[in-house]
């Protein structure tokens, strides 16, 4: 069914779960995986007061970039154990949802896997959020991670082999296409 699933990470306290979940569908269907981080927008900063750091879109960007090449190497550590085939790609724009769609779309992904902080409708109106907008743009079915799977185990520790010889010996042969 899922040839190709998109699972969306960032630096939060959610990725892990993100990956495991994203990582137990992949390997129930054999399925390829693309990581897809998103670089966060610099906003500049508005204030009467002054801003005690000098903090430019250079710096901003940087240190977007190490963050994303941290949590993508996590990422594909986890999948390399797993024994599924990955790649990962890094996105810019402002609107999260939009640019997550136009990526799952050329890369013919069939699912996307992405993590919920659980914000409550008024945290959702002031601060928007990315879930619900993808959830209504994307035409492919999207797998929500939500807060209460972070008790499972750590991403780290998520590496067990399939359990029969055809499913491990297909596991194999898509590693080392990785």
């Amino acid at each position: 069914m899922h040839k190709k699933i998109m699972i969306v990470v960032d630096d939060s306290e959610l990725t892990p779960a993100t990956v495991r979940e994203g990582l137990e569908v992949a390997r129930a269907y054999s399925a390829e995986v693309i990581f897809y981080y998103m670089m966060p927008s610099y906003v500049v900063p508005m204030s009467d007061m002054a801003v005690p750091v000098e903090w430019t879109p250079e710096k901003h960007y940087e240190a977007a970039r190490e963050i994303g090449e941290q949590v993508l190497s996590e990422a594909v550590a986890a999948a390399r154990n797993c024994l599924v085939r990955s790649s990962f790609l890094v996105g810019t724009g402002s609107e999260g949802a939009d640019s997550i769609v136009s990526v799952a779309n050329s890369r013919k992904c069939d699912l996307i896997v992405i993590g919920s902080r659980g914000r409550t409708a008024v945290q959702r109106l002031l601060f928007g959020s990315v879930v619900t907008r993808l959830i209504t743009l994307a035409a492919m079915p999207v797998l929500v991670c939500k807060k209460t799977n972070l008790h499972r185990v750590p991403m780290e520790e998520f590496a067990p082999l399939p359990k029969n010889k055809r499913a491990r010996r297909s596991a194999t042969r898509e590693s080392a296409l990785v």
